[in-house]
């Protein structure tokens, strides 16, 4: 790209010292090992990878919740890993973070209003209460909440709620990147799509840069122009999302079809590359087509998928989709996989059928 990155990472460490008892000998976690990468303005930016991969840690890293060892993290061409004080807390208004569980992130005595007026507050923006709750109601608005909710507190809302509410406090110091941490994977796939939604709207109408940290690769395909792959604490794969996708189903054999269908795409599970479409025939046949680079013991794919687990999203779709289902077929790197409809996603005794 031409213009200049609003967020350049480069050879960015964060380790850890895990070492246990006063002679045991040093330990070292390297959740973040020298990691460079470039995000531009209005991109919608993805991070993935397996659990444990270092992708939060980093994420945590660059918005300043965790100091890093090495490397440098530009904003805006200023570098902001050594930033201390009143300088790093100018510095958070431009960058802010939506976490993960959207029941612990928001102070349960706190009422909606308090919640998204605290940023204002700290950072001293507008003079009175009067325009700070204006500009709340006009927050919980462009989340899709009602006015009237800015008195209640979060035990009355839903998860997808309260991750809108979460996302409105996140919008209240008018930041220029908003780094959403596994925002999604905690909801249930219809409140997932909402959400979505809403972030795509907020990129386009706000001309919000999105850094879009999740293990979930059909999340990423939705929203995101670009990916960065991580795998044990480094990124392996950088590339636009058609490119990264294309290869992977070239590497799958995912005919055009399949990438129609897709339910679930997951990069890598412990080295495995896979990826699970699902289709409904004219005869209410329910059809999973699960596919696995190199070949995979059945119950162990079907388990990823089925069970939720690595797979959120699209394991839940799946799952449901054979629970509520008459008859079904299954099949692994296209051979029959023998199963009883509810149970196949656990039951270890699985075999694919020769």
């Amino acid at each position: 790209m031409s213009e200049k990155p609003i967020l350049s990472v480069k050879n960015l460490k964060t380790h850890f010292d895990v070492t246990k008892g006063l002679f045991a000998p040093k330990q070292i976690v390297k959740a973040v090992d020298d990691v460079s990468f470039e995000v531009y303005p209005n991109e919608t930016f993805g991070l993935v990878g397996e659990s444990g991969c270092g992708k939060s840690t980093l994420g945590r890293t660059i918005v300043k919740l965790y100091d890093p060892v090495d490397g440098s993290i530009e904003f805006n061409g200023t570098d902001i890993s050594k930033l201390k004080g009143a300088e790093l807390k100018e510095f958070r208004k431009d960058m802010q973070m939506i976490f993960q569980d959207p029941y612990a992130s928001l102070n349960p005595r706190m009422t909606v209003g308090e919640i998204i007026k605290e940023p204002m507050i700290i950072h001293n923006i507008y003079n009175s209460d009067e325009e700070r709750e204006a500009r709340v109601v006009e927050l919980l608005k462009i989340v899709g909440l009602k006015p009237d909710h800015i008195r209640r507190y979060p035990a009355e809302f839903s998860g997808g709620q309260r991750q809108r509410i979460g996302i409105a406090r996140a919008l209240a110091n008018n930041p220029s990147i908003l780094l959403c941490d596994e925002a999604t994977s905690a909801l249930d796939p219809e409140t997932t799509q909402s959400i979505l939604d809403l972030l795509i709207e907020i990129n386009k109408k706000l001309h919000l840069t999105i850094v879009l940290i999740t293990h979930q690769m059909e999340v990423v395909q939705k929203i995101c122009h670009r990916i960065a792959v991580m795998s044990n604490g480094d990124v392996v794969e950088l590339n636009d999302v058609k490119t990264i996708f294309e290869k992977a189903a070239m590497m799958l054999n995912l005919t055009e079809e399949d990438m129609g269908n897709l339910s679930g795409f997951l990069r890598s599970i412990q080295g495995v590359k896979i990826a699970a479409t699902l289709r409904e025939t004219a005869d209410g046949t329910v059809k999973v087509s699960v596919r696995a680079v190199p070949e995979y013991d059945a119950a162990a794919v079907c388990a990823q998928f089925g069970g939720g687990g690595h797979a959120g999203a699209a394991g839940c779709s799946i799952r449901t989709a054979l629970e509520d289902a008459e008859k079904a077929e299954i099949t692994l790197n296209g051979k029959p996989v023998s199963s009883d409809i509810t149970g196949w996603y656990v039951d270890k005794s699985i075999k694919t059928v020769s």
